[in-house]
């Protein structure tokens, strides 16, 4: 119970702050570690009754209570075999009675130390049981051995700063290579340290990348082959990716080779291109094993990385169809033969790869598996790359119409959200010239689904943190006429009000967009509020409007609310349907919050200003129709 409890606030953590509703739950959860009970054990409260007492307890009842736990104790002494016939776990039990629990057989040392004194209990094990303990010492410190090393290659691969507490190897990079050497040597089946597998890729590619004027040709060439073994495993029979196993460092600095070993680099190139056909996801988190040959070849190829995009279109989906082919054989080949049968049916085209000469026009696409599209996609949007416009068009012109629109195909969720993800990052950071070009095949396929939403959600996430603020507006302008359209008869639909919800800043696909405490954002602007004014007169007979106008008063665009009581009133004037309308769950609460504060802020400005009076007194008459008791007593006192 006491170890599970040390890893509590590790596991409380997951998931913290993705979700603000859940914020002060979370909050609560965790302060629950500090806890003093957190920290004791049931070892340590025996021995403190054996020690110690309060003030508040007679010795007789100190010393009725040792019998009582020394009692305990002995029983569990006699359960015990003889010492010749104990097994480990009865040895590690005597070992935790004698050494840590039992006061009886410890010799307490005490010593004045700053701020009190320091008790030391030291156990008086026997021989048998000091020479298991020092045994036992020894195979935990061999466990540990390398973790330093370990923790060096990791965190100095990442120029994280951490590295520097490694002093031993940032003084002298040559012991990591030492200490390498000495693992490689341990056989296999008796290494049982921790890291034991990605020690090997992170200490070379280190070396290699960082020192490599201190080694020597020899050792070089120890650091390359550890590399490519490990970046080559995926390749072979029977590999599942597990995390930690060292093969996603090995491909994602694969090319640092070619700077001591330029001969490679087609080698390196088409290896890079076997793992960008591996779609395998890694956990829950959106990532998939390709990613991390995207990586390399955005940090190494960049400049050769259209050619990697055309060859994952016209080669991917070949390599596909021989696995299939192999699977459905009545005698199958093994991966090897496959690949080799593979390389050597595309020769030419993978000649014309490595010298970075592969073309490919939009005319040419021809592959119908959506998960090709999106991975070529993806490398667009990562590399920042332009084949061309009309090559980049017809990718998302395809991945739009099976995304956006229903189809009869159902489309893999993951591969729907992360396009979507994509798709909202790529046009917020394109140029402004070419946002139409690129939103066209949405805007002439727009139909209201819940994608559209989760789009709309997600360039409001975007713009949150990269602050393309005239490409977010000239978005949502582009989009306008759409929403206009599908408003046309109201919003019956489910997905339609979402996407006005969305739309108008108030509400997102998978919950509010803003924290309670949220009242203004970097991309609303004072000239964006006519925006907002316009569209209450065009969509207005939607009660969604209304709600998401009276939620976003109250929120981001609060200091613009006096204008704002004029838009509601309007759009309660002209859309009498409201009175009578289902509204959306919540719209009374955050039309009775605007007023409120309005009317307790601009009490007297109410009462001289007959037109904003009227105005004030349209909403009230609204709620008080709605069963407000707060906007019945407001209204008495504007009256």
């Amino acid at each position: 119970r006491h170890i599970q409890e040390q890893s509590l606030k590790s596991l409380y953590g997951m998931g913290y702050g993705l979700n603000w509703q859940t914020k002060l739950y979370q909050d609560e959860r965790l302060k629950t570690c500090e806890n003093k009970h957190r920290n004791s054990s049931l070892e340590s409260l025996f021995l403190n009754y054996q020690m110690f007492k309060t003030s508040e307890i007679s010795e007789k009842e100190t010393e009725k209570r040792q019998k009582i736990l020394w009692g305990i104790l002995d029983n569990y002494y006699k359960q015990l075999p003889n010492e010749e016939s104990q097994s480990d776990e009865d040895r590690i039990w005597r070992m935790a009675l004698e050494g840590r629990i039992d006061r009886r057989k410890m010799d307490i040392e005490t010593e004045k130390v700053d701020g009190g004194v320091q008790i030391t209990f030291n156990a008086r094990l026997s021989p048998e049981l000091q020479k298991y303990s020092q045994e036992a010492q020894e195979n935990s410190h061999n466990t540990i051995k390398y973790t330093s090393l370990y923790l060096w290659s990791v965190n100095k691969i990442e120029n994280n700063q951490d590295c520097k507490k490694y002093t031993s190897y940032e003084e002298n990079p040559l012991l990591a290579l030492e200490q390498i050497k000495e693992v490689i040597a341990i056989p296999h089946e008796e290494r049982n340290f921790i890291f034991q597998d990605e020690i090997f890729p992170c200490v070379s590619i280190v070396l290699l990348r960082d020192y490599a004027k201190l080694l020597s040709s020899e050792d070089k060439e120890l650091c390359r082959d550890i590399i490519l073994e490990f970046a080559r495993l995926p390749l072979a029979e029977n590999y599942h990716y597990q995390i930690s196993d060292g093969v996603d460092k090995a491909v994602k600095y694969l090319p640092i080779l070619i700077s001591d070993f330029p001969e490679l680099k087609n080698d390196i190139k088409i290896l890079l291109l076997l793992n960008l056909f591996d779609d395998y996801q890694i956990g829950m988190s959106g990532k998939h094993f390709y990613d991390f040959a995207i990586e390399a070849i955005n940090t190494y190829f960049n400049s050769e990385s259209n050619s990697f995009i055309v060859a994952c279109l016209l080669l991917k989906h070949k390599y596909f169809e021989l696995i299939k082919s192999n699977y459905y054989r009545q005698k199958r080949v093994s991966k090897q033969e496959l690949l080799q049968s593979f390389l050597q049916s595309n020769e030419e085209l993978l000649d014309r790869f490595v010298s970075d000469e592969l073309k490919i026009s939009a005319n040419e696409i021809e592959i119908t598996e959506l998960d090709i599209f999106f991975v070529a996609f993806k490398m667009i949007v990562t590399f920042k790359s332009i084949i061309n416009k009309e090559f980049n068009k017809k990718i998302i012109e395809i991945l739009c119409k099976n995304i956006f629109n229903r189809t009869k195909n159902k489309v893999d969720y993951d591969i729907k959200q992360q396009f979507i993800d994509n798709f909202a990052l790529f046009i917020l950071e394109a140029d402004k010239d070419d946002i139409q070009f690129y939103l066209q095949p949405l805007i002439d396929s727009f139909k209201p689904t819940e994608e559209i939403t989760s789009l709309l959600t997600q360039l409001i996430y975007t713009q949150d943190s990269t602050n393309n603020y005239d490409n977010f507006w000239y978005i949502w302008e582009l989009l306008e006429n759409n929403i206009i359209e599908i408003c046309k008869d109201g919003d019956k639909y489910r997905h339609i009000k979402q996407i006005i919800k969305a739309y108008l800043l108030a509400w997102g696909r998978y919950g509010s967009l803003w924290k309670d405490t949220a009242k203004e954002w970097h991309s609303l602007k004072d000239k964006d509020i006519r925006y907002f004014k316009k569209l209450t007169k065009k969509i207005g007979h939607c009660p969604s409007v209304l709600y998401s106008i009276s939620k976003l008063l109250t929120s981001i665009a609060s200091k613009y609310e006096s204008d704002g009581i004029c838009w509601v009133a309007d759009l309660l004037r002209n859309n009498c349907n409201l009175l009578n309308d289902k509204l959306e769950s919540d719209t009374v609460f955050h039309l009775e919050n605007l007023i409120r504060q309005y009317v307790f802020i601009q009490g007297e400005q109410i009462k001289k200003d007959r037109k904003i009076k009227d105005d004030v007194l349209i909403i009230l008459n609204f709620l008080v129709e709605k069963g407000s008791a707060v906007a019945y007593m407001l209204r008495e006192k504007v009256l």
